[in-house]
């Protein structure tokens, strides 16, 4: 049975609609050499610093797990915010391949490492949005922790309370 992700409806899941996933992706040998071929990368770009890449990891985990909870209590769960979550893993990696490339070919590295900053840069964020998902959630939140955290990010064109700037 071959599954069409753009037409999951997630109220309905069960069981034996996870194992069919499974079974799709398992029986699926494009999926299995892209994963492969990603994993591969991972290691060769990453394998020095394994430690900064699984903690932007886990700061992922933490939103996305936040986000979907969320998504479950506004009752808006869609396939499409699986994609981006998806999507964003993508372009995370790519971020973070770039800066520990960056530092291979660069002596800037000496001094301060790109992919550190990258990977802090993309943990600050992922900490906001964290933030965000448990606020909406019902629960407090320190607000200087928001504004602290908001500030360290440099570049973002975001104020206090999330809004554009004039």
């Amino acid at each position: 049975m071959k599954i069409d992700p753009t037409k999951l409806n997630w109220k309905d899941w069960n069981m034996t609609s996870i194992k069919d996933i499974l079974a799709t992706i398992v029986d699926n040998w494009l999926i299995k050499f892209v994963l492969g071929a990603l994993i591969g990368i991972n290691d060769w770009i990453f394998s020095p610093k394994q430690n900064t890449v699984a903690i932007v990891m886990a700061f992922i985990a933490l939103d996305t797990i936040s986000g979907f909870l969320k998504a479950v209590k506004s009752g808006t769960v869609s396939s499409s915010g699986f994609f981006r979550c998806g999507l964003k893993l993508l372009v995370y990696t790519i971020l973070l391949a770039a800066g520990a490339l960056l530092d291979r070919v660069s002596s800037v590295g000496a001094i301060i490492s790109a992919l550190s900053v990258t990977a802090t840069y993309l943990s600050v964020t992922e900490t906001i949005s964290v933030c965000e998902n448990i606020t909406a959630l019902g629960f407090k939140t320190p607000q200087n922790l928001m504004k602290i955290l908001r500030v360290t990010q440099i570049g973002d064109d975001k104020n206090d309370s999330g809004s554009k700037k004039p």
